[in-house]
């Protein structure tokens, strides 16, 4: 009874994983903001053939169908998000817009970068707002913005000629200036504490070392020489610079082996873990992975 319960409920996660796989496949296809004849009936002519030849019965032809469904809308909402995009790509031209900077850990080394989404263009034709560009700040503005400032931003904007970089374009920021913050309580104070830890770090290791360990601890990797960056890629640990599920996952592991070190009653421990696993998603910047691990 229990080997059949298991049974089933593999074939359940099985049938859930094939299912989001095709709408994965199908957005994956549709950020490159175009989608062939190939890839529109395909899918659709195995399905029919599977299913004259009697290939797929029940359950099985249930699935399939689903998938296919699945691969189209996935490809569909992935080409809507693009096809404002697709006069434009490999396009650039100077612009001025007026936006808020959002919570993101992209940039480098050779230039401050903050994630930056318009909301009034004032210059330039190349701009729309509600679009994500990916801020290089090379300029004269002081100091970078930080999360939920509303910046206004001159520079030279680039739309990238193919799609599935994350972003609308890439902004290099010849001046910026601050107009003021729309940041709510919870976001000034992943702020505060974010910089508060990172400070600490900074001052108490050399550079290359702070860099590392900012990233491990904070998943903010705009430190690191491109060196090191390189390497970690290469390795195939760019990950542990990501804030993540990972991190929530050792965090929680870490206070669990030191609740037990201490004899701390196990409901006790999962109550003392809430509060330290908010505080590290507010230094993570509330990113989505890290509240969804944390949730």
């Amino acid at each position: 009874m229990r080997g059949s319960r298991v049974a089933g409920d593999v074939l359940y996660r099985g049938r859930l994983l094939l299912l989001s796989s095709a709408a994965v496949a199908g957005g994956a296809l549709g950020t490159r903001g175009k989608l062939s004849l190939f890839w529109i009936a395909f899918p659709g002519t195995v399905f029919l053939l599977l299913s004259a030849v009697g290939g797929l019965k029940g359950r099985g032809a249930a699935v399939a169908a689903g998938m296919l469904i699945l691969f189209h809308l996935g490809a569909a909402c992935s080409l809507r998000d693009q096809l404002p995009l697709a006069e434009r790509r490999g396009a650039w031209g100077r612009v001025a817009v007026v936006g808020r900077v959002e919570v993101s850990n992209r940039g480098g080394e050779e230039a401050e970068g903050f994630l930056f989404r318009a909301t009034q263009v004032e210059g330039g034709s190349l701009a729309r707002p509600g679009e994500r560009y990916l801020v290089r700040a090379y300029g004269g503005g002081g100091p970078v913005p930080a999360w939920g400032d509303v910046v206004r931003v001159e520079g030279l904007l680039r739309i990238p000629a193919r799609g599935g970089t994350g972003v609308d374009g890439y902004l290099g920021a010849e001046r910026w200036e601050l107009l003021g913050s729309s940041a709510g309580p919870a976001l000034r104070a992943a702020v505060r504490l974010r910089q508060g830890l990172a400070g600490q770090v900074e001052s108490r290791l050399p550079q290359r070392e702070a860099a590392l360990v900012g990233g491990i601890l904070l998943g903010d990797y705009r430190r690191l020489s491109l060196k090191d960056l390189l390497a970690l890629r290469t390795s195939g640990l760019i990950h542990l610079c990501a804030a993540s599920g990972l991190h929530v996952g050792i965090l929680i592991t870490g206070l669990l082996w030191l609740g037990r070190r201490l004899s701390v009653q196990r409901r006790l421990l999962v109550v003392l873990q809430l509060p330290v696993v908010f505080l590290y998603a507010l230094a993570a910047g509330l990113s989505v992975p890290v509240l969804r691990a944390s949730l």
